[in-house]
This record gives C-alpha cells, sequence and structure tokens, in this order.
C-alpha cells in the first residue's frame, strides 16, 4: 500500500498538525509526504498541452514527484481555508494533476480530506470551511477519486490551535478507514 500526503500549506501550523497525525496510522514505508510549503513549483500555464499529450509540459520539483502521485493508492489532500478557497498552493497541486485526471489515472484511488480555518463552527461564516472541502471533493468526484472521509477543522485561528484538539483525533479516525480500505 502506498499514500501520498499532501500538506496544502505553507505555515507549519494546523494544516500539517492534521497531515501528522493522519500519517501517523501508516508505516513510514506506505507513505510519501509532499509539502508544497518546501519545493519550488509552477502553476499551470492553461497551455492545454496534457490534453494533447497526458503530460505537463512545466519541469520543476512537483513534476519529478509526480511518478509517486501516479503510483499512489489512495491520498491525503490537506489545505487550510480561507474565504471558501483552498490555499494557492493547493489549488496549483490540483491543477497540475490534470493531465492524470484527463486519462483516468487517479481513478479507483482512495483519499481523505482535510481542512481548516480560522471560523467558528456555529458562526455565519462557517460555511466557508465547507466550500473549500467542497472544492476539492469536486476534483476527487471528477478525478474517480473515492473519498473515504473528511475533516473539517473550525475555530483554528493560531498555528497550535488544533494541538490536542478532538479535530486530531478525527484525523486518526480518517485515516484508519483510509487504510482500511486499502486492505
Amino acid at each position: 500500500m502506498k499514500v501520498v500526503a499532501v500538506v496544502g500549506s505553507i505555515r507549519r501550523g494546523n494544516t500539517l498538525k492534521m497531515v501528522q497525525a493522519s500519517c501517523s496510522r501508516f508505516s513510514s514505508d506506505e507513505i510519501d509526504i509532499i509539502d508544497l510549503g518546501n519545493i519550488k513549483f509552477s502553476y499551470c500555464t492553461g497551455c492545454l498541452y496534457c490534453d494533447e499529450t497526458q503530460q505537463c509540459c512545466i519541469d520543476d520539483d512537483l513534476s519529478k514527484l509526480m511518478g509517486k502521485v501516479a503510483e499512489a493508492d489512495a491520498y491525503i489532500f490537506a489545505s487550510p481555508v480561507r474565504w471558501s478557497l483552498l490555499s494557492g498552493e493547493m489549488k496549483t497541486f490540483i491543477d497540475r494533476l490534470n493531465p492524470f485526471a484527463t486519462i483516468g489515472t487517479l481513478s479507483g484511488k482512495k483519499c481523505i480530506l482535510l481542512t481548516v480555518g480560522q471560523s467558528e463552527k456555529e458562526s455565519e461564516d462557517a460555511f466557508s470551511i465547507d466550500e473549500g472541502l467542497k472544492s476539492m471533493e469536486f476534483f476527487c468526484e471528477n478525478a474517480g477519486i473515492e473519498v473515504v472521509d473528511k475533516v473539517k477543522a473550525y475555530g483554528c485561528l493560531s498555528e497550535t490551535d488544533i494541538s490536542d484538539s478532538a479535530y486530531l483525533e478525527m484525523c486518526y479516525t480518517a485515516a484508519d478507514r483510509l487504510r482500511s480500505s486499502l486492505l
């Protein structure tokens, strides 16, 4: 079993902690972590080269990791959410997956989705975190990736708000469900 976890935040805070909690349910040889904050990669240019060739024409750090993405059985996608939007890093990563999505490389794979934001769960703007998650769900649906579980963490303003919270327990549970679905 091979799982690729994608950290869609350049900060070393709550998103990273959620991914670390989820990854702890897998052995080190089962998991590869792509930390988008630690690699240099470019935006999709919309050139449509990938529609014709099923390959991205951009050669950067991310393109060197795409083999791991293609070979994985499952994914952990994690992003902070602001204004109902995923982080720019996660959005760019998803855009760069287009060559795989168009030819079915991702179809039949599984994932868990993790989002975190500062809106309180019962606030009038809590929908923002929900909408960010829907964006990832929509991508997965179109790429043929089965969403096994999802975690939405609310009320996380400081980088340590998620530490020792019930949200980490939810990440453990989601990762356990992903593991079970792969066995």
